[in-house]
C-alpha cells in the first residue's frame, strides 16, 4: 500500500489475476469494502481487461482448424515461361561458325541461324534479309516442354541495339515471334519476358547492310 493508503496498480493487477498472497488479498478486499472509490475504479478496470482476455482465449480456434486454414491459404506462385532467367544462356549452334555440309557452297546470302539453350528450353533464331532494302528479319521460336506446354500466354520479346529498342513483338501460343528492323545493327541483345523473369541473349553484330 502507498503512503496515501491506496494499493498500487501492480497490487490490483495481481489481485484480479488471483496471484496475490492470501494475506494481501484479504487486506485489499477489506479496502474495497471500506469504500475507497479510487481503488475500486482501478480494480474494476483491471477486472474488465482480465475478463476480455479470458473471453479471447475461449474463442481461439483449435490447432487442427488453424492447420487447415494455413494449408488452404498456401499458394504456389505461377511459373512464368521465362522463370529460368537466372540460368545461363548457352549458344548451341551458329551457322557462321559451323562447317557447311558436303556439296553445299553457302547459305542464302545474309542468312544466319542461331540456336540457344537454357535449361530444357531452346531458342531458335533465323536472321535473314527483310522484304525492304536495308531491313532484316528475325524469325524465332521458343520451345520449352516443361514450361510452355499448354500455355497460351503471350510473352514480350524486345530487340535492342546499343541499349535502344530496335524492334518488339510478342510470342504466339507456340512460342513463335517475328522481329523486323533496319540495318546495319550492332551490339544487339534480345530480351525475353519482363521484370524479374527477363532473359537477355547477347547477339552482338549480326548483319551488314545489303542493297
Amino acid at each position: 500500500m502507498t503512503n496515501s493508503n491506496h494499493f498500487t496498480d501492480e497490487d490490483w493487477a495481481d489481485f484480479t489475476r488471483n496471484v496475490a498472497d492470501s494475506d494481501r488479498r484479504a487486506a485489499m478486499q477489506r479496502h474495497l469494502e471500506e469504500g475507497c472509490q479510487q481503488c475500486a475504479e482501478l480494480h474494476d478496470g483491471l477486472e474488465a481487461v482480465q475478463a476480455a482476455a479470458a473471453a479471447d482465449a475461449r474463442y481461439e480456434p483449435p490447432p487442427g482448424t488453424v492447420r487447415q486454414a494455413k494449408a488452404l491459404c498456401k499458394f504456389q506462385e505461377p511459373v512464368s515461361p521465362f522463370a529460368w532467367a537466372l540460368e545461363t544462356v548457352k549458344l548451341l549452334f551458329d551457322s557462321q561458325l559451323a562447317p557447311l555440309a558436303a556439296g553445299v557452297r553457302s547459305l542464302q546470302e545474309g542468312q544466319r541461324n542461331l540456336l540457344f539453350g537454357i535449361g530444357d528450353t531452346v531458342i531458335d533464331l533465323q536472321i535473314a534479309p527483310g522484304r525492304k532494302p536495308q531491313h532484316w528479319e528475325i524469325i524465332g521460336q521458343i520451345t520449352a516442354p516443361s514450361r510452355l506446354a499448354g500455355s497460351n500466354a503471350r510473352q514480350p520479346v524486345t530487340l535492342r541495339g546499343r541499349g535502344l529498342s530496335v524492334a518488339g513483338a510478342t510470342t504466339n501460343k507456340r512460342g513463335e515471334f517475328l522481329l523486323e528492323f533496319a540495318g546495319p545493327a550492332e551490339e544487339l541483345t534480345l530480351t525475353l519476358g519482363v521484370d524479374r523473369d527477363t532473359t537477355v541473349i547477347t547477339l552482338g553484330t549480326l548483319t551488314r547492310t545489303h542493297s
